[in-house]
């Protein structure tokens, strides 16, 4: 009992002598007001590396990040924990200036130690770096364990409720920003999973610190974080002195020791202190690299770490400025064949016969060049490896990605897409669900007229039930039918577009998410038009059928009826195909066993109208109707041959576009027809006699009527 007091006791007297200096690597000065951090110059640089930024960054304008990282997301602390500041922040600022400073905080920097070669944490006390990032039972609530297995006489939980920011659970709040409903909801989640990955950044970049990585306290001295913080005030600072960001090469396909993947960035447990790693190398985490290339204050050549090897080096004399302004000059021990400082060789201390070697400032400088290049490109590593789960969605073979009835008060219950699994490095997704979220903005009033209409500024969201997915592999393609039965898609839906998101394993990471975008044409009308009870003689429009229509005569004085059909004519047993215009003839072409939509008739002066969401307007659209054309009058003696039909269409396009000169809206040109307004389909006619000469239909008094549409 007096044993575990004891231990107990020196723990805490050691703590308390270390805490200030242990735990914030690239952190603040002690006395600076502003709490800036280099870790906070080392985040905005590596998005700046990134996929989030690159591209002007597209990659986030897909997910609906209207601004990129400048976007602004809204978590409303006051109900969901504490954040410093304005509760409304861009998408960088949760990142640099929320995730990154505040994984320090709540003695969460006891967990912030990696030794690689014996993968244990500080002391071998507490968690390994690694393993505290995707330890979410321990970030929630952590008991800080004694050596021999000894539980410490003090249990606490991290003062903000929202403890929970390892890698799965940000994993799940990228997962919870993307379904929701709720534009509120999105945009909490989002900035909870800014928030996580900086945190989680902020754990990669403590791995560049020599201290981390070798067991080093380094209790209340001056250390590389504090010469860092000293002369790093800006990502400009930064950007002079880590010009180039090394990125790394290392294997993210395999779990290890019970990890996901993304612990190779720290450690891939391949470094056992055999032979030392090369500086240029960037296979290694980084956790492993700078153990094997660099020194802390109380690690210099001692045996728990054996590189840097003293035998390996070599010494020089170098002129340095010392602290009373003189030139001084003072010896330094470089690896060999290397032009990098590795410690100063101190006279004083080796008078002290206490320290025979020290770190400098030009030793800071020296190794802060290399480790912060390092630093940037490894955070740089994780995002992308963060967000790599990418899919293609492209036109279903079915031809049409939704159909659906006008009458139905619902809009579209259901959407086909064809995914193609786009991730890179041969990553199958597998047994995980996927669904669609279709993102689109209400227009406030009918918008299938001639002008614009006012549209909701509020982004609404359309989710479907999950769908399995035992397996994708990259390169290979599915056809899915989305269930939006919960959530139509409204008919009056503008500037939509369709996010696909998949849930499950990736590659070997568990509870991954991937996710796919394509823009979609806004709701088409498209219309089956019978104008057939009509005849367009010599520029007058005349009643099909009727005794003035059959007596007019042409510029030879010959009756037209003679020679042209001039009756009126229903249309029977009407099928509707849509297609891509690249895909073969006959599974284009519509027939009774090849349709998307059907109208048993639709009699002369009526017409039959269908709604799709199919490719955006600039993309070309097959739709070919048949059907059978029928005598609605009993002196019609004619032979009537079958109305097929084949050609080309154009979705709808009616949305708000972001160009570099602003924004550009665009709303759709529809055409009066008989009390109708028309966009794009068939229309049966009677023809014009002459050809070159037409006539206006909207003079005719009879609006054309609708028929029931069959969908199957």
């Amino acid at each position: 009992m007096i044993k575990n007091l004891l231990l107990t006791i020196k723990l805490i007297i050691v703590f308390l002598l270390s805490y200030a200096e242990c735990s914030n690597a690239w952190g603040p000065l002690p006395n600076d007001p502003s709490k800036h951090t280099t870790h906070q110059d080392i985040t905005s640089y590596a998005v700046e590396q990134s996929m989030l930024y690159v591209n002007d960054g597209a990659f986030l304008k897909q997910l609906g990040f209207s601004e990129g990282i400048y976007t602004p997301l809204k978590w409303n602390v006051s109900h969901d924990g504490q954040v410093y500041g304005n509760t409304t922040k861009r998408v960088i600022q949760w990142l640099s200036d929320v995730g990154a400073p505040l994984e320090d905080g709540n003695l969460r920097e006891l967990n912030h130690f990696h030794n690689p070669l014996t993968n244990s944490g500080l002391w071998g006390v507490w968690l390994s770096t690694a393993y505290w990032a995707q330890d979410g039972n321990a970030q929630a609530h952590w008991t800080k364990p004694a050596a021999n297995d000894q539980p410490m006489i003090w249990d606490f939980q991290d003062s903000n409720p929202f403890t929970d920011w390892s890698w799965q659970k940000t994993r799940e709040r990228f997962y919870s920003g993307l379904t929701p409903t709720s534009d509120i909801d999105r945009q909490a989640n989002f900035a909870k999973m800014f928030r996580g990955l900086g945190q989680q950044m902020h754990l990669l970049q403590d791995m560049s610190v020599p201290a981390h990585v070798r067991n080093n306290s380094h209790l209340r001295r001056r250390t590389i974080e504090g010469w860092a913080a000293e002369h790093i005030h800006s990502v400009l600072d930064l950007k002079s002195l880590a010009p180039d960001p090394v990125a790394p090469s290392v294997l993210l396909s395999q779990t290890i020791n019970g990890l996901m993947p993304i612990a190779r960035l720290f450690d891939t447990d391949i470094y056992q202190g055999a032979a030392p790693i090369a500086t240029m190398d960037t296979s290694f985490g980084l956790a492993e690299w700078t153990n094997s290339n660099f020194f802390s204050e109380d690690t210099i050549f001692t045996t728990e770490f054996p590189y840097p090897k003293e035998e390996e080096t070599t010494a020089q004399l170098v002129e340095v400025i010392a602290e009373d302004g003189q030139i001084d000059t003072r010896y330094y021990i470089y690896p060999a064949n290397q032009n990098y400082t590795l410690a100063a060789y101190s006279y004083f201390a080796n008078e002290m016969q206490y320290w025979k070697y020290t770190l400098d400032d030009n030793v800071y400088k020296d190794n802060a060049q290399l480790l912060l290049p390092r630093a940037i490109g490894y955070s740089a590593a994780l995002l992308n490896y963060f967000f790599r789960g990418t899919m293609e969605v492209s036109l279903p073979d079915d031809g049409v990605y939704s159909v659906a009835d006008p009458q139905s008060p619902n809009g579209f219950t259901k959407l086909r897409l064809k995914v193609k699994n786009t991730t890179a490095n041969n990553e199958v997704m597998s047994n995980g669900t996927i669904q669609v979220v279709v993102h689109y903005r209400l227009a406030k009033e009918d918008p299938f007229q001639n002008h614009p209409v006012e549209i909701d500024q509020e982004t609404s969201y359309t989710v479907s039930a999950p769908v399995s997915l035992p397996s994708l592999e990259v390169d290979n393609t599915q056809n899915i039918l989305f269930d939006l039965s919960a959530h139509p898609i409204p008919f009056r839906a503008t500037n939509v577009y369709a996010q696909v998101v998949f849930r499950g394993k990736l590659g070997n990471e568990e509870g991954a998410v991937a996710v796919g975008y394509k823009d979609l044409s806004e709701p088409t009308p498209v219309d089956i038009i019978n104008t057939m009870d009509t005849a367009c003689l010599n520029g007058t429009l005349y009643t099909a059928g009727s005794d003035t229509a059959l007596q007019t005569t042409d510029a030879q004085n010959t009756r037209i009826s003679t020679y042209e059909d001039l009756y009126k004519h229903g249309l029977q047993d009407v099928y509707i195909k849509f297609a891509s215009p690249a895909s073969p003839l006959a599974s284009r072409t519509a027939s009774s066993s090849n349709y998307h939509a059907a109208f048993s008739a639709i009699p002369s002066g009526r017409y039959g109208r269908v709604f799709i969401l199919t490719e955006p307007h600039a993309i070309d659209s097959s739709i070919s109707v048949d059907a059978v054309y029928i005598e609605e009058d009993t002196r019609d003696n004619w032979e009537e041959d079958e109305g097929s039909y084949m050609g080309i269409i154009h979705g709808l396009l009616h949305q708000t576009v972001r160009t570099p000169e602003g924004d550009q809206s665009y709303y759709p040109a529809l055409t009066p027809l008989r009390g109708m307004m028309n966009y794009t389909g068939v229309n049966y006619t009677n023809g014009n006699h002459p050809d070159d000469i037409v006539c206006d239909d909207n003079l005719y008094p009879d609006p054309l009527g609708p028929v029931t549409v069959v969908i199957p």
